[in-house]
């Protein structure tokens, strides 16, 4: 492995300090509950795949959104994280070339799952994918919709952005840990800043 340089071992201090502060200040603000509260195997593992800040406000989200979807006999679980610059531009092929419908219009270093801030969540009903049940037609559209949009509040004061706020393409299940320095920036700025980022191996939340 290359050595670091003097300005690199520099801002690895600097990130560990914010990083400590950073997250204290998430599990601070979560309920001690939902920070030890264990989730089913696959969310635990997308979890595990997040950057550290992100896995907490998403985790806190979590114990918000099932207990939402407890009110209507559903459950709630993760089924989509951080995907690698291949994976990303694998998705994007599909429907384009590759067998499939078009899922995303995001391709390689376009997507924030490809920085470890974003996740998808799946609703279920009795074990079944609620998306499925509704091209079954055991639901309506409409039911699925609704359902997903109930939560968005709660992932909302977890410090989550909320797909379904999006004006030009909705995606309800996504939600996203957007870094303080992006706040105010539009969502392309932002994956723009985060894909140099990833280039210069600096941290998303520095």
């Amino acid at each position: 492995m290359k050595p670091q340089s003097i300005s690199q071992q520099r801002s690895t201090i600097r990130l560990r300090r914010w990083l400590s502060h950073e997250l204290r200040e998430k599990l601070m603000a979560s309920p001690r509950s939902a920070a030890n509260t264990q989730f089913d195997p696959r969310t635990e593992r997308i979890l595990a795949g997040l950057h550290p800040v992100a896995a907490c406000g998403f985790r806190s989200a979590m114990s918000g959104w099932k207990e939402l979807a407890a009110l209507h006999e559903l459950d709630v679980q993760l089924i989509s994280g951080t995907r690698t610059l291949d994976e990303q531009h694998d998705l994007w092929l599909q429907g384009r070339g590759h067998p499939g419908p078009i899922v995303t219009n995001a391709d390689a270093g376009q997507s924030n799952h490809n920085y470890g801030i974003a996740a998808d969540l799946g609703l279920f009903r009795g074990g079944r994918y609620l998306d499925d049940l509704a091209q079954q037609g055991v639901v309506t559209y409409g039911y699925c919709e609704q359902m997903y949009l109930s939560l968005v509040n709660a992932g909302e004061r977890a410090g989550l952005t909320a797909g379904a706020r999006w004006t030009s393409f909705q995606d309800e299940p996504h939600y996203e840990m957007r870094p303080k320095w992006a706040e105010t920036m539009s969502e392309g700025a932002m994956i723009r800043e985060l894909f140099r980022r990833h280039q210069e191996g600096i941290d998303v939340f520095v």
